[in-house]
Formats: C-alpha cells, sequence, structure tokens
C-alpha cells in the first residue's frame, strides 16, 4: 500500500521489518522520560529521536539515551528521520492533531491517556490507521501490570461474571517539580480517569456479550465521579473519588463461584474461589486471603526494590506487545472498542464537569443582575476551561507530573 509521506518517506506498514523499530517520542517531559527509560528494556527497537522546544526537557532526555536525536518541533523530526513508531506524550489537546501528523507520516502511533478528548476524534484517528494498515495503542498500561495479569488468569475459575467493581481514590498534585503549573483538581480528575474506566471495560468486555451501555453517572463538583456501566448481563461500577480516604486503586470481580481482587497500590491479587458457604470454608477464608495479601505485598514490594525499576509498571510490557504487532501485523493489543468506550465514558464526565461549573456560576449570580448577564456567567465556566493555558508540547508536560503523583507504582 503506497501512503503519501512528508519530507521523508518512512517504511511502509505492510513491509517486514528486518533490524530493530526505529522509535521517537513527540513530549519530553517527566512521563516521557518514564516512556525513554521502558524502551530502552523493550527488545528489537531503537529510540531514535525526541521532538520537544525545551532545551531543558531535551538535555534530560539526553541523560537518559546519550545520542538521541533531538528537534523543537514535530515537523523537523518527521523531515529528518525515517521511523516505524511514534509515541505522544503531551497535553491531552494537542493528541488528536498530533496523532494525525504521525499517522500521515506512516508510523504506528502510541498515545498517552487519554487517547483523546472527544470520540469523534478517537474514531476518525482509528479509521484512518486502519485505513493505512497502522497500529494503535493508548497508555493502558494497567493491563499489564501484575495484578491485572493474574486476575485474567484466575478468571475462569470464579465462573460466570455477574459484577465488575473499578474503584480509584487519589491525592491531587498541588505542587509540580520545577515549578511547573499544577493542572486544576478536576483536570487531575480526568487525567487520572482512563485508568478505572479501561480496566472495568477490559472486563466486561472479556464476560459481557453484546454492546455497553452506560446506564447512569453522576459528578460532584467536589471531585467524585459514580457510575453504572452493563454488558449483556454483567454490570459494572465506576467509583473515581478525590475525596475518598485512603487512597486506593483497585478491580473487584464477582462470579458465581467466587471473587478476584485486584489491588494495584500493593501490586496483588486475593482469589476468593468457591462459593464459601461451608463452616470450614467461613473459618478460614480470612486467613488465605490474609496470606495471599502479606504474601503477595512482600514479594511485590521486593521486586521493586530489587530491580530499582525507574518506569511505571506495565509500561515496558504494553510497549512490548503493541511493538510485536507493529512488526508482524497481528492486532494492537488494545481493541478499537475499548479505546472508544474509554475515550466516551471520560468525555461524557468532562461534559458533567463543565456543566455542573456553569450551573455553579450561574447560582452564584446575584439577583440584581440581568438575565443576559447570568446567561454570560453560565458560559464563563467553559469559556474558562479554553482559557487553561494551552502547554507548549515540551513545557514540562503538567500531566505528566500528575500521572507521576497519581498512577498506581
Amino acid at each position: 500500500m503506497h501512503i503519501r509521506r512528508l519530507l521523508v518517506t518512512n517504511p511502509s506498514p505492510n513491509t517486514p521489518v528486518s533490524g530493530p523499530l526505529r522509535i521517537a517520542l513527540i513530549g519530553a517531559g517527566r512521563h516521557a522520560q518514564h516512556h525513554a527509560r521502558a524502551i530502552l528494556r523493550c527488545p528489537g527497537v531503537q529510540l531514535v529521536a525526541v521532538a520537544d522546544p525545551s532545551d531543558a526537557a531535551q538535555a534530560a532526555m539526553r541523560d537518559i539515551v546519550p545520542g538521541i536525536g533531538c528537534f523543537k518541533t514535530p515537523e523537523e523530526l518527521f523531515a529528518s528521520e525515517k521511523l516505524h513508531v511514534v509515541h505522544i506524550i503531551t497535553p491531552p489537546a494537542t493528541h488528536a492533531p498530533l496523532a494525525r501528523m504521525a499517522l500521515k507520516a506512516g508510523c504506528h502511533i502510541y498515545v498517552e491517556k487519554p487517547f483523546t478528548e472527544s470520540v469523534e476524534d478517537a474514531q476518525q484517528i482509528l479509521e484512518e490507521a486502519s485505513a493505512k494498515g497502522l497500529r494503535v495503542c493508548a497508555g493502558h498500561q494497567l493491563l499489564y501490570e501484575p495484578p491485572t495479569r493474574v486476575l485474567t488468569q484466575y478468571l475462569p475459575s470464579i465462573g460466570r461474571v455477574v459484577h465488575v467493581e473499578s474503584y480509584f481514590s487519589f491525592r491531587t498534585v498541588r505542587h509540580a517539580p520545577g515549578g511547573r503549573k499544577v493542572l486544576r483538581a478536576d483536570h487531575q480528575l480526568l487525567d487520572i480517569l482512563p485508568h478505572p474506566v479501561y480496566l472495568l471495560l477490559q472486563v466486561l468486555e472479556q464476560a459481557g456479550e453484546g454492546r455497553t451501555e452506560l446506564l447512569s453517572l453522576e459528578v460532584s463538583q467536589a471531585g467524585t465521579v459514580h457510575a453504572l456501566v452493563r454488558r449483556g448481563g454483567v454490570t459494572g461500577t465506576l467509583i473515581v473519588t478525590l475525596e475518598g480516604r485512603p487512597v486506593e486503586s483497585y478491580l473487584r470481580v464477582i462470579g458465581k463461584n467466587g471473587s478476584l481482587f485486584a489491588d494495584y497500590v500493593r501490586s496483588t491479587t486475593q482469589r476468593a474461589i468457591g462459593p464459601g458457604s461451608s463452616g470450614i470454608d467461613k473459618l478460614f477464608a480470612p486467613y488465605r486471603q490474609a496470606w495471599q495479601l502479606l504474601a503477595g505485598t512482600t514479594s511485590a514490594m521486593a521486586s521493586r526494590f530489587l530491580k530499582s525499576q525507574r518506569s511505571y509498571p506495565g509500561l515496558a510490557e504494553l510497549f512490548s506487545a503493541f511493538y510485536e504487532s507493529a512488526r508482524t501485523g497481528a492486532p494492537s493489543p488494545l481493541s478499537p472498542e475499548s479505546l472508544l468506550e474509554t475515550v466516551r465514558i471520560c468525555e461524557r464526565v468532562a461534559k458533567a464537569l463543565k456543566a455542573g461549573e456553569a450551573k455553579a456560576l450561574a447560582a452564584a449570580a446575584t439577583p440584581e443582575r440581568g438575565e443576559a448577564e447570568e446567561e454570560a456567567a453560565a458560559a464563563g465556566g467553559a469559556a474558562g476551561e479554553a482559557l487553561v493555558p494551552r502547554f507548549a508540547v515540551g513545557d514540562g508536560l503538567a500531566g505528566a507530573a500528575l500521572a507521576a503523583a497519581a498512577t498506581p507504582e
């Protein structure tokens, strides 16, 4: 298939790659540096270039990958380098245009979460990639963390799944390293939101048949999201909160023959297999689960410290699976459906937050003000969103600071 290029003709996506895959990053902030370290752990690839206008960010990237090519803009990158895969690690508003630019250059794309801010953009990107034989992946690395892998392994043991619960509570970031601007609390909520959403959808996709439906959604201005989702005969609840304590991140799956509990803070998975109805089961079940938690936490922490891992757990594993799909033409590790449904739910939450803010501003208007002024005040919430500074590709990437603090390690 012939694909029109920019200035440099990249390898055809349908041509087998004989040498290492050539990888580039757009964005060199803190989260991009995690990407770089994870890429260095992947076999058969070479991190060759990065595009970011910040000299400091470029210097930090050269410390991790000596000799890496550095460019100020994505246009310069694509004009100068022959690439197979491009990682986009920039503020969410830039994801869609940069993804289209990379696809136009004939590159497979890995886009950090949130994949896009709208379903329309996500759909267009997936359709364009499919038409060109290119692979697409998003920053859903919790799917490749040990808790999810163990949960998936034991999923058949609990029988038919009847319910799934995805819960995330996290502490907002108030101070960013290097004096970078910190995202508002509601924007931090939207940044972390894809993680619990895609975990929930992954199990629903594995366990249920038919179409995923968002049955109800409540979003408080204080920063708590409640959602009820259904796929076939399986229901799922989603709770994401800035207020709930302690900080927790877990996925609970209930089946007709037991339950599974994946803990992303402690990197463990507790298993309660069987109906648990006998006296013996009731007596020993707490001890079994306590032992699983103690042994699993000790093993996970020891492994983490002994390996001195400096990138997020699951990141290198997701990269490797994606690179293999790019190399062989196999399907991406993330299905188009899961990407679209994740974006769909996140977009609904974002709209609810904006509507709530507009309503609060309208309610705060004084009685003496006219109707036109009140309408202007209500619209100010949406306008304020638009006036949030458009961060440069490499200004340190506020999302990177957030992800580093809020994503379970």
